[in-house]
């Protein structure tokens, strides 16, 4: 740990020091001393700024080495000489230049009142939890109140002040516990915006042992500190953070004491080769997103061979042959995303079929120069997404139509006016599609549709958004024909009319099926007016249609 990039964690009022958590401090830690200083050394020193009640010296936790110089904690008898030595810009042992600041919160006698330790406090109760009569003069009205009305009082308070209101008494304490122990098993780390280190601190103590999911910011002012966060949330399983501004050996040692997580997954964070090797400590991991690392070439990848997910979308430096690696070395590998890996050249994609048996899910995008086609030969294959910028080669529809008639389950296009009449009859072959997403193509008319409708039986999903030649007659042959559709998006289809309510109604009637649930239009931007479709719920068909005017997001 770096200790002169270390923020202080004090201010300072009327000559004395103060905690962001405004508790006197009484207790400071010196950091960066020479190896060979002493306890009585250390006394000697700081026993200039005043009376010193006890010292000691411990190892830093975050040492790699036994080479690494302790830490001295010193506490002093009078808030007065904890100020003066926290004033002093420069503090010299053994002509070796060291750093003081404060003690956390929790680590000073007034954390929790008047010099009270926590566990003098709960003795210091009665069996009902309420304060006795040396602790405060008078019960209060609040204590009066039963444990229910307590805790709705407590779910009014934001997060920050339920923490607070659970350091009253013993009594608030295990209210808090039962509210967290009732709550979502999910956290969203940006609710520790604003909320001092103590805080944070003590919400984990009471609700980490329920956490099983941590998403959202990680405290950039506490990013070096919080490694304990891990430590009392033992059941994490799932880990997705926004990474911002966020330092990469902070990162690595607060996720590698996660050792129940399988997935993790980064954001605007980039990763690098060496990095990547402090994951091997998480023996349970299965998922791991790492979006546009741009450093990351893949050289250590292959040595996460737990790995069943993978996704490198936009590590643009990805190289060839550490890809074929990673295809040779993560044999479990099931689920990869390599869309944007510009690096990658068709000696990857052979290397990937030849070796990744068991992957089912693939996304990839269209590099020029690249054969790509080859995907379709993937032994396991089940959902590929394709994108591109430019146009998709006709040879990766004729392949796909040949090797996995009976196979593919899903299958995502995302490219403008791929879509051709011709290519339509390949992706018709595609007898077992599920799910087939395909907007942004003027191109894929009714005819496209009608092919659809001929051979895809079993289709439950279709996505032709934006696709403007597409009209009522098309997505009505669908609907007749594909029995299992429950999901139609023909959001921005212009051709799409008020007509076509009255029309799906028909169609229903007539083929006389009972759908085990409603099929569902999205149909934000298309000619089809709100006003149409209110009275639809109260209609028998109704309950077999519905219609979102909520345009989706992208």
């Amino acid at each position: 740990m770096d200790f002169t990039k270390l923020k202080s964690n004090y201010y300072f009022l009327d000559d004395k020091a103060y905690t962001e958590d405004d508790l006197l401090v009484y207790n400071v830690t010196a950091y960066q001393l020479h190896g060979k200083v002493t306890e009585l050394e250390l006394r000697k020193y700081f026993s200039q700024f005043g009376d010193v009640l006890k010292v000691y010296l411990q190892r830093d936790k975050y040492a790699t080495g036994t080479a690494e110089p302790p830490i001295g904690v010193v506490h002093f008898a009078h808030p007065l000489a904890a100020a003066r030595a926290l004033q002093r810009f420069s503090h010299e042992l053994q002509k070796k230049r060291f750093f003081v600041n404060a003690c956390e919160s929790w680590e000073q006698p007034e954390a929790y009142r008047g010099g009270v330790d926590f566990n003098a406090r709960i003795a210091a109760l009665n069996l009902n939890g309420d304060l006795i009569d040396f602790y405060t003069t008078m019960r209060t009205n609040i204590l009066q109140l039963n444990d229910e009305c307590l805790e709705t009082i407590c779910l009014y308070l934001p997060l920050r002040d339920q923490i607070r209101f659970s350091r009253v008494c013993r009594r608030f304490r295990d209210i808090f516990k039962r509210i967290c122990k009732c709550t979502s098993k999910v956290f969203n780390m940006n609710q520790l915006i604003g909320m001092t280190l103590w805080d944070i601190r003590e919400f984990f103590e009471m609700a980490g042992a329920n956490i099983e999911e941590l998403f959202g910011a990680v405290p950039y002012n506490y990013q070096d500190r919080i490694d304990f966060i891990s430590e009392l949330s033992p059941r994490v399983r799932r880990v997705d953070l926004n990474c911002n501004n966020v330092e990469s050996a902070s990162l690595l040692r607060f996720l590698e004491r996660f050792h129940a997580v399988t997935y993790v997954e980064l954001h605007n964070f980039s990763l690098n080769d060496n990095s990547l090797l402090a994951l091997r400590k998480l023996p349970n991991l299965r998922a791991l997103i790492l979006d546009q690392s741009f450093e990351l070439t893949g050289k250590n990848l292959c040595k996460l061979y737990q790995l069943h997910e993978l996704s490198l979308f936009g590590c643009e430096n990805l190289q060839t042959s550490h890809f074929i690696d990673i295809c040779k070395c993560l044999f479990n590998l099931r689920s990869l995303d390599i869309r944007h890996c510009k690096m990658l050249t068709s000696r990857a994609y052979s290397e990937m079929v030849r070796n990744c048996r068991q992957l089912e899910q693939l996304k990839i995008s269209c590099e020029k120069e690249v054969n790509y086609d080859c995907v379709a030969q993937l032994h396991a294959l089940r959902k590929l997404t394709v994108h591109s910028y430019g146009a998709v080669r006709e040879t990766l529809f004729i392949a796909l139509a040949a090797h996995k008639t009976q196979q593919l389950e899903k299958l995502e296009i995302l490219a403008r006016n791929c879509i051709t009449h011709e290519r339509a009859i390949y992706l018709s072959r595609l007898h077992q599609l599920r799910s087939l997403i395909c907007p942004n193509n003027d191109n894929l008319t009714d005819e496209c549709l009608f092919e659809f409708a001929e051979r895809l039986k079993y289709l439950q999903e279709l996505d032709i958004k934006n696709c403007r030649a597409v009209t009522n007659i098309g997505v009505l042959v669908l609907l007749r024909r594909c029995s299992q559709l429950k999901l139609v998006n023909i959001e921005q289809c212009e051709g799409i009319t008020d007509d076509f309510v009255f029309d799906a109604c028909d169609v229903l009637k007539q083929g006389g099926r009972t759908y085990a649930e409603p099929v569902l239009f999205r149909v934000a931007g298309t000619g089809i007016h709100e006003i149409i479709v209110q009275g639809l719920p109260q209609l028998e068909v109704g309950q077999l249609l519905q219609f979102s005017f909520v345009e989706e997001n992208s």
